[in-house]
């Protein structure tokens, strides 16, 4: 296994499937993920800063400008937006509302003492393996080797009774959570989502997989992965995506 701190950009352009991808061909035909673009949304871009300035705080405010909103009918706000876009010069520049929003979510999760234990570990190490003799790639947020735990930033609009065990399953959540721990034997009962909420008041909840859902991980990373296998050997597809699991463990047929 090849180790490296690489960026966003090269680990992406690895020729490999990762976690991710079989997320997606958990919930697509291989087609679809063939052909589908990697165009970054706004939510993608929010969550990539927030991961940025809960993990690597410093490198956050290197990377990042706040820019505020000027209403440019009046010339003075023109003035005060070039003096801003020349400070922003070499930076992504973010919306001042979105980068507020991020501090704030950073501040809680500092605040929260089982989150931040959970923040200290190897920071977005790309790891580059053969895995069933096809090319895999993870990146796990934070790994502890020592320790033996992985966590995972996770942002939600909400967070109430339902909102997470719904966001672990239908976002594929405990297939990533698996495919991790497999990759890096790491005990699958050790890895941790940190999830926070996007607004006010900024909840933070630190969460576990059940016994079903590590279940219902295995399960979908094993047919994914074995579409990907079978097409990375054959070069052919089914064009069927794979088979699903209903929350009460139930195969959808």
């Amino acid at each position: 296994m090849e180790k490296r701190f690489d960026s966003n950009e090269q680990y992406h352009s690895y020729d490999s499937i990762s976690a991710s991808g079989l997320k997606y061909i958990a919930e697509y035909p291989i087609e679809k993920f063939l052909s589908k673009d990697n165009v970054t949304t706004p939510a993608m871009a929010l969550g990539s800063a927030t991961h940025e300035a809960v993990y690597q705080p410093k490198v956050f405010y290197k990377n990042y400008y706040p820019m505020p909103k000027l209403d440019l009918r009046y010339k003075e706000n023109k003035i005060i937006k070039a003096e801003h876009e020349e400070k922003a010069s070499g930076k992504t520049v973010i919306d001042e509302v979105d980068f507020n929003r991020i501090i704030e979510m950073m501040k809680k999760i500092n605040d929260h003492k089982l989150a931040k234990k959970y923040l200290t570990g190897i920071i977005e190490q790309s790891h580059y393996f053969k895995w069933g003799g096809v090319d895999c790639r993870c990146r796990p947020d934070c790994l502890e080797p020592v320790d033996k735990w992985i966590s995972d930033l996770k942002t939600i609009r909400e967070i109430k009774h339902s909102s997470i065990p719904n966001e672990i399953y239908n976002r594929n959540y405990d297939l990533q959570a698996y495919a991790y721990c497999l990759w890096l034997d790491i005990p699958l009962e050790n890895f941790r989502f940190i999830f926070v909420e996007t607004a006010a008041p900024y909840q933070v909840e630190v969460v576990a997989l059940s016994e079903k859902q590590m279940e219902y991980g295995q399960r979908k990373f094993e047919e994914a992965f074995d579409k990907w296998s079978e097409y990375k050997k054959t070069g052919k597809t089914t064009g069927v995506r794979a088979k699903g699991f209903a929350p009460d463990g139930a195969k959808i047929l």
